[in-house]
C-alpha cells in the first residue's frame, strides 16, 4: 500500500536564499545558485546518497555551466539531518524532505513528490499479499523496520494510530537505505519513498 507522499525539496537558508516557492517557473538550478551568499567563492550542499544519484546530475549541470568558479562541496548522510545542517550554518543547501510546517529562516524549491511504501522481501509476510487493504489484525505482530525519527516515522505512526494497531518495531535505523537492506534480508516490513526503492540495487529481493 502508498501512503502519502514526501516532498523533496531543495532547501536553503533564507539569510542567503532568495527563492520564491510561489515562482513555478524558477529552475531548481537557479534556487542553487539563490543560495551562495554574495561573499562565497564555494557551495555547501546536503544530501542522501540516494538523492545524490537521483538530482544532482541535473541539478548541477546548468549550474556548473553557469558558474564554473564555484566550488562545490557536497556532504551525504541521513536525510533528516537536512534541515537543521542548513538552519545550523553547517551547510548552504540541502535535499531533503519538505516537513508539513517549514521552519522559519528557510526557503525552498519542491523538485519532486515520492510515496511512501510498505516494502517486503519476496514471499514473506504473504498474509499482506491479498490484493486488498490489509485488516487491522493482520499488521498485529508484523516486524516493523522504521526509521529512527523524521518525516516518514511520523506519517507511519500516525498511520498505525488510525487502524488502531501498535507497530510490531523490529527495528529502528538511521537511513532509507538501511531499511531497504534489512527488509531484502528478510527481517520485516520497512516503509520507504519510492525513489529510494525506485534506485536501490536490492529493489527486485
Amino acid at each position: 500500500p502508498e501512503k502519502s507522499p514526501v516532498a523533496m525539496a531543495v532547501l536553503a537558508s533564507a539569510s542567503n536564499a532568495t527563492v520564491d516557492p510561489s515562482e513555478p517557473t524558477m529552475r531548481v538550478g537557479r534556487a542553487v545558485a539563490c543560495a551562495i551568499s554574495p561573499a562565497s567563492i564555494s557551495l555547501r550542499m546536503y544530501c542522501s546518497v540516494t538523492a545524490s544519484y537521483s538530482f544532482l546530475f541535473d541539478l548541477l549541470t546548468r549550474f556548473r555551466r553557469d558558474y564554473p568558479q564555484v566550488e562545490i562541496k557536497l556532504h551525504t548522510g541521513d536525510p533528516e539531518e537536512a534541515i537543521a545542517r542548513v538552519l545550523s550554518g553547517c551547510e548552504d543547501i540541502a535535499i531533503g524532505a519538505r516537513p508539513d510546517a517549514l521552519p522559519p529562516g528557510l526557503a525552498f524549491k519542491p523538485i519532486v513528490a515520492s510515496p511512501l511504501l510498505f516494502i517486503a522481501a519476496a514471499g514473506t509476510f504473504t498474509q499482506l499479499e491479498t490484493g486488498r487493504p490489509a485488516r487491522a489484525r493482520e499488521w498485529a505482530g508484523i516486524p516493523m523496520i522504521l526509521s529512527e525519527r523524521g518525516l516518514a516515522r511520523e506519517r507511519v505512526d500516525a498511520w498505525f494510530r488510525a487502524l488502531p494497531v501498535p507497530p510490531a518495531i523490529y527495528a529502528q535505523v538511521a537511513g532509507n537505505e538501511a531499511i531497504v537492506s534489512m527488509v531484502s534480508l528478510g527481517f520485516g516490513v520497512g516503509v520507504v519513498p519510492r525513489i529510494v526503492l525506485d534506485n536501490s540495487p536490492l529493489r527486485d529481493t
